[in-house]
């Protein structure tokens, strides 16, 4: 039995007063109590699942938790007049199709390290269960293209909630039951349950708390960027030291050889002294540490590219080829724009700012008063609008048709916010760059 009345319950969650009319209160008794009655086994089905994919190492987490009984009726109160209009007005919430219905009832969160870990992690999932529906939740400007490619339905979340989704079927017993998989990163896992305890039950916040929490999970993109670019880097490190300990080797070998060679002993000595000075050639970061063993500010750039260069030919070929892909694709788009004059606006800027930062016509400033903004032609920004770097391939400019922009911002000067990046997202097939705005702290700074 629920421990409220019917208006209590409703006044707790903050329900519409207009919803007591359209739902069955002693059908939502009963789902409770049923809901209860079953609650064991469902736990039982939770756990295998979360034991399977703890059999997948790359998964650093795994937490499963059924869905809490007053929450589950609170949704279907809330999901009654969505129903009603899919399946008609008779339609009314049951011990019958409540499990059909509602699909978390199991839930289940793998949690993992880096963000590239992701898709050996979807497949795992998709070549042990029936996924039957598979969502990915983003910010306005993430990249999406990989999801696309994978044919994953994209939900573009205003509060910054990031997340892969995947419903599952699965059959424990004669009746197939349907189950939630979130997989996420540790950073985004952080952020989730911080934005949750804040807006749950009213999601609705104080807009300085809303403010604040998008800043937080600008630092939590920009600490998982960060912490796939270390990953990378130590990868790399140990490939260029486990070459270098080859070299090492042969090395020795080659002075075995040279020492049994029946030579003048200055001729062999001048040899020796020649291998001597090439072993001294140690890379930057084999050397001495850089400034107590930190990296800092811009210094990064150049260490990775150092280390991608020596470490592995591979790697720095395929950044080279998406950097070239890239910038390929920027010069198209310039090339087929119908206009002729743009102000540039500097993403790098605007994210330290907080309001938008455009050019200045000299090209050697920036203003936030759009009424002073620089008009470019293409020809003066075709070759400034460019991926940052091969590590980084995204532009930290965009360039946005004069007219298109008087159109889209009443004000001269604009906060940049959720709303702004959502504004710029609706006419992005006429932007020339890209609108990730996940820009790593080095490249902002």
């Amino acid at each position: 039995m629920i421990p409220l009345s019917k208006n209590e319950f409703f006044e707790r969650y903050h329900l519409p007063e207009e919803y007591k009319e359209i739902i069955d209160w002693d059908q939502m008794v009963k789902i409770y109590d049923h809901f209860l009655s079953i609650k064991d086994r469902l736990t039982a089905q939770a756990e295998f699942i979360a034991k399977t994919l703890r059999s997948n190492k790359i998964i650093h987490t795994v937490r499963s938790r059924l869905k809490d009984p007053e929450h589950l009726v609170e949704k279907m109160i809330r999901k009654t007049p969505q129903r009603k209009e899919q399946k008609g007005e008779d339609f009314c919430f049951s011990v019958s199709n409540y499990q059909e219905e509602i699909t978390d009832l199991i839930g289940v969160r793998a949690i993992h390290i880096f963000k590239e870990d992701w898709e050996q992690i979807h497949n795992f999932i998709s070549e042990t269960w029936n996924v039957i529906e598979n969502t990915a939740n983003v910010r306005a400007g993430d990249n999406t293209e990989r999801f696309s490619e994978l044919d994953i339905n994209v939900d573009r979340r205003k509060s910054g909630y990031r997340s892969v989704h995947y419903l599952i079927e699965f059959s424990p017993t004669s009746k197939k039951m349907v189950a939630e998989i979130q997989v996420r990163t540790i950073f985004e896992e952080g952020y989730g349950e911080i934005d949750h305890l804040l807006r749950y039950p009213h999601g609705e916040v104080p807009k300085i708390i809303e403010l604040n929490l998008l800043l937080l999970n600008r630092i939590v993109g920009s600490s998982d960027e960060m912490a796939s670019f270390l990953n990378m880097l130590k990868e790399n490190l140990v490939q260029v030291q486990t070459d270098m300990d080859s070299k090492d080797k042969e090395n020795k070998l080659l002075r075995e050889k040279i020492n049994s060679l029946k030579i003048e002993k200055s001729e062999k000595e001048s040899i020796l002294s020649s291998i001597s000075v090439i072993n001294e050639r140690k890379p930057l970061y084999l050397g001495e540490p850089l400034q107590n063993d930190f990296i800092i500010g811009h210094d990064i750039n150049s260490f990775f590219n150092k280390t991608l260069l020596l470490g592995s030919n591979d790697n720095d070929e395929k950044l080279k080829e998406i950097y070239e892909n890239k910038r390929r694709d920027i010069f198209n788009k310039i090339e087929s724009s119908t206009a002729d004059n743009f102000y540039v606006l500097s993403k790098r800027k605007t994210i330290k700012k907080n309001t938008l930062q455009w050019w200045i016509h000299s090209g050697h400033g920036y203003t936030d008063n759009i009424d002073d903004a620089g008009i470019f032609t293409k020809e003066e920004f075709k070759y400034k609008i460019k991926p940052y770097n091969y590590n980084f391939c995204f532009t930290t400019d965009i360039a946005i048709p004069i007219k298109t922009a008087n159109e889209l911002f009443e004000q001269s000067t604009i906060l940049y916010s959720q709303e702004i990046v959502e504004k710029l997202e609706s006419i992005e097939d006429k932007i020339v760059g890209d609108l990730n705005w996940d820009l790593p702290k080095i490249v902002i700074d």
